[in-house]
C-alpha cells in the first residue's frame, strides 16, 4: 500500500488531496500524507489511513471537510509539487541546450534515447495487439513503455494538464 493507492481511494471526496497523494513523490506528498494521518487520528502510514477509510465510512466525510477546511494548505503542497515538477522539466531542457551550445556530442542522446522508447512503445504495442493471448510480462512492459513515452512527449512537447492546473491553483491564491 502506497500514498498513491490511498490517492486513488479518495480521489472522489478530497480530490486536491488526491492529486498531491498520487503526485510526484517528496516533501508535498508526506505533507499531505501527515495531514490526512493527523485529521483521522492514525499514524501517518500509507496502509493504516487506507485500512481507516475502508472500514470507516465517516473517515471519508472527515477528508471532505478537511479538504475545505485546509483549503490554502493544501493548494500550497500542490503549488509547490507543481512548480517542483515544471522546475525540473526546464532544468532538463536546459541542460540539453547548454550542452548541444558547448558541442558535447552527449546532447544527442536524450534524442536518441526518446526515439528508442517511442519505437519500443508502438513496436511492444503492435505485439501485444496481435497476440490471441498476451502473457503478464507482456502487459507490464507495455505499460512500463507507455509511462516511459508519456515523459517523453511531456519533455519534448510539455505537459498542457500540469499547465491547466498550474494556472486553476494561482487564480484561487
Amino acid at each position: 500500500m502506497t500514498w498513491k493507492d490511498v490517492g486513488k481511494a479518495i480521489s472522489g471526496v478530497a480530490p486536491v488531496l488526491a492529486g498531491i497523494l498520487t503526485g510526484p513523490a517528496g516533501l508535498a506528498v508526506s505533507a499531505a500524507g501527515g495531514l490526512l494521518a493527523e485529521c483521522l487520528g492514525e499514524t501517518p502510514d500509507p496502509k493504516n489511513i487506507s485500512k481507516r477509510l475502508q472500514n470507516d465510512p465517516d473517515a471519508l466525510l472527515a477528508l471532505q471537510k478537511l479538504e475545505k477546511e485546509r483549503e490554502q494548505d493544501i493548494l500550497a503542497f500542490r503549488r509547490f509539487q507543481i512548480e517542483a515538477d515544471v522546475n525540473n522539466q526546464a532544468n532538463a531542457r536546459q541542460r540539453e541546450i547548454e550542452m548541444a551550445r558547448a558541442g558535447h556530442g552527449a546532447a544527442w542522446t536524450t534524442s536518441l534515447v526518446a526515439v528508442m522508447v517511442t519505437a519500443g512503445f508502438f513496436v511492444m504495442l503492435r505485439f501485444v495487439l496481435d497476440q490471441p493471448q498476451v502473457s503478464q510480462a507482456a502487459l507490464l512492459l507495455l505499460g512500463s513503455l507507455g509511462s516511459a513515452f508519456g515523459a517523453v512527449v511531456n519533455y519534448y512537447l510539455g505537459s498542457s494538464l500540469g499547465s491547466q492546473e498550474k494556472n486553476r491553483l494561482l487564480k484561487k491564491n
